[in-house]
């Protein structure tokens, strides 16, 4: 770490996630992702050399949490611990409505063209539905993005979760298979092991980027809990219910189209270990969503000419 900071130029030095992630591995006997996550705080703080109380006193506690921790000699089972994947659902929405698109925003990520205004609206007006949708139905849910932080670390706490007893509302929860990573809106596993899932969405209709959405993650899951998954509901907005939604068991739908899912996939990840992908602009450009790259290939098609 080469970068100087000057007076005041110092926040980016406490590391909350990192604390946060120590906090959670220690409260629930991870001792060794504890005593990582916080000597990294550490190492950070170690840049900071002016008077800020409120540095020096969190310095000072890290340090002793730490010796305490490494006194106990016995770290325990690690718990917490970062994975790796391939497609996530996010990238293989976007690769379903153009293989370009999905490598690109891997890859490519400066070429993307920041969101509208009108966008970045739509998607607020979507965390507030969701958010409503959860406190109503999940008034004590746990949120493992809130929990953990670092994304890397949200499917083993998920894990951890889903081997307590007793009944878990999980928000974001986080599944890899076959090195596809989804997260859950809300997941809810019973006390006999049952596991059933809502995905919320804004939208008024179901478009085909919803549906691949849906029908991927069912695809992970069932991977995961087998015939324990037994309902996957989707929730969008409906005025004429009192309560402002419905929510509808698309399970069968869905369970019709996994393999035709398995193959999609597999034809994702040759994509990314491929080169870009040479496809001319289109209707697959606008629909079911702009793309962030058509400025991109707009000027890639403008230097071909």
């Amino acid at each position: 770490m080469n970068k100087k900071y000057g007076m005041g130029d110092y926040s980016d030095l406490i590391q909350m996630d990192a604390i946060a992630l120590g906090d959670l591995a220690f409260s629930i006997g991870d001792y060794a992702t504890a005593i990582d996550s916080y000597k990294e705080a550490l190492e950070y703080l170690g840049y900071y050399h002016g008077d800020n109380q409120d540095f020096l006193m969190l310095e000072v506690g890290l340090v002793g949490r730490i010796e305490e921790l490494e006194k106990a000699g016995d770290r325990g089972k690690r718990l917490l611990y970062p994975e790796r994947w391939v497609l996530s659902k996010t990238s293989f929405v976007k690769g379903r409505q153009c293989e370009k698109y999905l490598y690109l925003d891997r890859y490519k990520k400066s070429g993307r063209t920041p969101h509208s205004a009108e966008t970045m609206a739509l998607f607020s007006r979507g965390h507030e539905f969701e958010d409503r949708f959860r406190t109503e139905n999940f008034p004590d849910g746990i949120n493992i993005k809130e929990e953990v932080r670092r994304f890397p670390y949200f499917n083993s706490y998920t894990g951890y979760l889903l081997q307590s007893p007793g009944r878990q509302e999980l928000f974001e929860a986080a599944i890899i298979e076959e090195d596809v990573l989804i997260l859950c809106d809300v997941l809810v596993r019973g006390e006999n092991g049952d596991v059933e899932v809502f995905e919320i969405k804004m939208s008024g209709e179901v478009n085909d980027a919803i549906l691949n959405d849906l029908a991927l993650q069912y695809y992970i899951c069932k991977k995961r809990f087998g015939d324990k998954l037994k309902k996957f509901n989707l929730v969008m907005p409906d005025n004429l219910n009192s309560n402002g939604y419905q929510i509808q068991n698309r399970a069968d739908e869905l369970n019709a189209k996994m393999p035709l899912v398995a193959q999609q996939i597999d034809r994702l990840k040759k994509v990314l270990a491929g080169k870009e992908p040479d496809i001319d602009m289109g209707p697959q450009c606008y629909t079911p969503y702009r793309c962030e790259f058509i400025e991109y290939c707009s000027a890639l098609a403008g230097k071909k000419q």
